[in-house]
């Protein structure tokens, strides 16, 4: 590739890159509006993506957590400690009452130390209790003090005064009673209820997760004219772009979809590097057919995802990538770019089913649309393209889908929507072949149709050549098919390689049919002249016919720069000084497969021909000696074609040499007529 192609391959790409992002960024600006908290809406204004109403969800999470009680947590080993404490104070009480009266006196004189936590004071009055009072105590304190301390204390003060309410509302209320009741209660009681704030947090943080958040869908009215504009539509809006002032781009949208068109470029060309097609990467054309369709149909999924609802997707004419690129490029060309724009449509539409519905379905329209032949098979292969649009959108919808009406709708939106894509694959395919001056296999077999003018023109004027032709383009369509170039591709260039001689026939041995040669009239150098000429006229008259550019450059570098031999040499033996220039064809030499393919079988079926007529030839070593020199003389230097392929070609021509000039028995009646 020369540097003023890698310059324009290189421009092309930045420049469709380029116009795809700023579909991107022109899709993303909205209109914007005056408008505040409070205000009245101008007009009904809708979510142009999925948007979360972020001050509403968060009030209502807020709501949830603030409704969540603060959480405790409760010793209840303390509830045992307090109770044993009562019962052992009661239990030491009741053995000095049961004492006799005599100790009791003595002990109650002695001033000894009282064996309880209770004041002195509290003691001797526990002592003094009527025996119904003190049974009173015994059954209700340690019975109060368990079930405060059980529900768990947090205020030890609140908790006496609670002890003392209960106690006081039991049937007795003596102040002796009460104060001894107190002083139980007191030395007992502890507070054994503390506040959790870890699981309290906790709690409220679960309580705000459960509250699903509040959502608008693509398309779904925020404001509606003539409302009062909310703290939260305002929100939304100003995150949309729709509040003045606002930024309007959403960053990371927009990163997205700029990945996703990186991606197509990093994947066309990894698909040509690793599938060998370097021609096709350094072809200016071609990058810019690629270009222009990602430009065309990227910008109205763009357009699309953005202005509309997903269900515009359905009826977007998205079938005519992986068609017309299939037509064009080829079904794995197809393919790769389908999956881009599927995926492209994926992100802007935020629904990954729309993008494996395009990835099936086009997928599957790359193989329809590659298999077709004639401009009269695309019609039924749009209708089977359509149908594969149509099962691949409702079977990946039906979950979605609240009724079977909404499948069968959807069934008919994708198969319209595809159907009219294959339609405008129909209609446009001649202005991309014009344009781009890409050769489809249709307009190949179009070519290679006998009716075809030129054809016809030249089995009238040449009918030799013409022959010649078609025994070229037998043993170059098994070559190109042994060795996986464009078979049809090949036959056609074999077909229209020689056209040429048309204007001169009779000036070429296989038009002669035994008449005089007219050669022997002229001089060599003319004679030269009149045979190499017959490569500017092959193209001059292509031209005039409008052949695609890859058949004129078949019939420009079929002979190369190679030499009228014969007229050469005989040339020389009279005047070693003469030109060679005078005797060369002007080339350039083969730069396509099938360029090469068709220059070595002319070759050789000329040579095996001309040698069978002398008598049996060995086509092997002539397809060898034709080779070997071809590739001496520098005519495969710019060929694609490796050594591993010349070989199967060569084995191809024996083959179809053979076949062509087998030998033929002689049968006994003939040898007797002999």
């Amino acid at each position: 590739m020369t540097v003023r192609q890698r310059i324009i391959c290189i421009l092309i790409v930045v420049v469709t890159f380029a116009a795809l992002v700023g579909t991107v960024i022109a899709a993303g600006f909205s209109v914007q509006y005056d408008i505040t908290v409070g205000g009245i809406c101008p007009e009904d204004i809708y979510a142009t993506r999925t948007i979360i109403d972020t001050v509403t969800t968060q009030s209502r999470k807020q709501a949830a957590s603030d409704s969540v009680e603060d959480v405790y947590t409760t010793d209840f080993s303390a509830v045992d400690l307090a109770v044993k404490k009562v019962k052992d104070a009661l239990k030491a009480i009741r053995e000095e009452r049961e004492m006799p009266l005599e100790n009791a006196t003595d002990f109650l004189l002695s001033g000894t130390i009282n064996p309880t936590y209770l004041s002195q004071k509290a003691y001797s009055a526990a002592l003094k209790l009527s025996w119904s009072d003190f049974d009173h105590l015994s059954e209700n304190v340690p019975e109060i003090i368990e079930q405060l301390m059980t529900e768990g204390v947090t205020d030890k003060d609140e908790a006496i005064e609670e002890f003392n309410r209960i106690l006081s509302s039991s049937g007795n209320t003596r102040d002796v009673l009460l104060t001894v009741g107190y002083e139980l209660c007191r030395g007992a009681i502890s507070e054994n209820k503390t506040y959790n704030s870890e699981e309290t947090l906790a709690r409220r943080q679960s309580a705000a997760d459960d509250v699903a958040n509040v959502t608008y869908m693509k398309n779904q009215v925020i404001a509606r004219k003539g409302e009062v504009i909310t703290g939260a539509q305002h929100a939304m809006l100003k995150e949309l772009g729709f509040v003045k002032g606002s930024i309007q781009i959403d960053i990371f949208h927009t990163v997205s979809i700029i990945s996703t068109l990186l991606l197509a470029i990093a994947l066309v060309i990894l698909y040509y590097l690793t599938t060998g097609k370097k021609e096709a990467v350094a072809c200016p054309v071609i990058t810019a057919l690629i270009s222009s369709v990602l430009t065309i149909i990227g910008s109205l999924i763009i357009l699309f995802g953005v202005k509309s609802g997903n269900g515009m997707m359905y009826v977007m004419p998205l079938s005519l990538i992986p068609a017309l690129l299939a037509l064009l490029l080829g079904c794995n060309m197809s393919v790769i770019v389908n999956m881009v724009t599927a995926i492209l449509a994926g992100i802007q539409t935020n629904d990954l089913s729309v993008a494996l519905s395009l990835i099936l379905a086009g997928s599957a329209t790359a193989y329809i649309f590659s298999r077709v032949r004639r401009r009269a098979h695309l019609l039924s292969a749009t209708a089977l393209s359509s149908l594969c649009y149509a099962l691949a959108f409702s079977a990946i919808m039906i979950d979605t889908s609240k009724t079977v009406f909404d499948v069968f709708a959807i069934f008919f939106y994708a198969y319209i929507g595809a159907f009219f894509g294959g339609i405008l694959t129909i209609g446009t395919i001649p202005f991309w072949e014009a344009i781009f001056d890409v050769i489809t296999p249709m307009k190949l077999g179009e070519l290679s149709n006998p009716e075809h003018k030129l054809l016809k023109k030249l089995l009238l004027k040449a009918p030799g050549s013409y022959h010649h032709s078609l025994t070229v383009a037998n043993m170059a369509d098994a070559a190109a098919e042994a060795i996986g170039a464009n078979a049809l591709l090949a036959r056609v260039g074999a077909y229209y390689h020689d056209i040429g001689k048309m204007e001169n026939p009779m000036f070429f041995k296989e038009n002669q049919f035994g008449c005089d040669n007219p050669h022997d009239n002229l001089p060599y150098t003319e004679s030269a002249e009149i045979i190499l000429k017959h490569v500017s006229d092959g193209v001059r008259l292509a031209s005039a016919y409008h052949l695609p550019t890859a058949v004129r450059d078949i019939i420009a570098q079929h002979h190369g720069t190679t030499t009228t031999g014969y007229f050469y040499y005989k040339a020389k033996s009279e005047n070693p000084d003469i030109d060679p220039s005078l005797f060369t064809y002007p080339g350039p030499v083969p730069r396509s497969k099938e360029a090469t393919i068709i220059m070595l079988a002319d070759a050789c079926e000329a040579a095996v021909r001309a040698m069978r007529e002398k008598g049996e030839v060995d086509a092997k070593s002539v397809v060898d000696n034709i080779v070997s020199t071809r590739i001496n003389e520098g005519q495969l230097s710019d060929t694609p074609l490796t050594f591993s392929d010349l070989e199967k070609v060569k084995d191809s021509f024996i083959k179809t040499l053979d076949q062509y000039f087998h030998k033929r028995i002689i049968y006994p009646q003939n040898e007797k007529k002999d």
